[in-house]
């Protein structure tokens, strides 16, 4: 099982934050009287497919950051993380992954 090297919780999850190209539709607010020229924004579709850039994973806890991973430079790394394969550790104040 996966833990938090900070705060030593079994993982069974994280939190991921992710960095990605989204399309939304931009009006006026029709709706708006007292603040007129307000915009409204909305979106009927899905983030852009394939236009994430980066995803932050943290520990759901105490929200510490585990690992960043860009798009051209994607691993397993946290796929073997919750899967057991690696370990987290905390080495001068941050995170590498080990073999478990």
């Amino acid at each position: 099982m996966a833990t938090c090297p900070a705060c030593k919780m079994d993982l069974d999850q994280v939190v991921a934050y992710v960095l990605e190209e989204n399309k939304y539709l931009v009006d006026l607010d029709p709706f708006q009287t007292a603040f007129p020229n307000l915009l409204r924004w909305y979106s009927d579709e899905s983030p852009v497919e394939g236009s994430t850039q980066k995803i932050v994973y943290s520990c759901p806890e105490c929200k510490k950051m585990l690992l960043t991973e860009y798009a051209d430079k994607k691993t397993e790394t946290i796929l073997k993380f919750l899967s057991g394969e690696l370990k987290a550790v905390s080495v001068d104040n941050r995170i590498e992954f080990v073999k478990a």
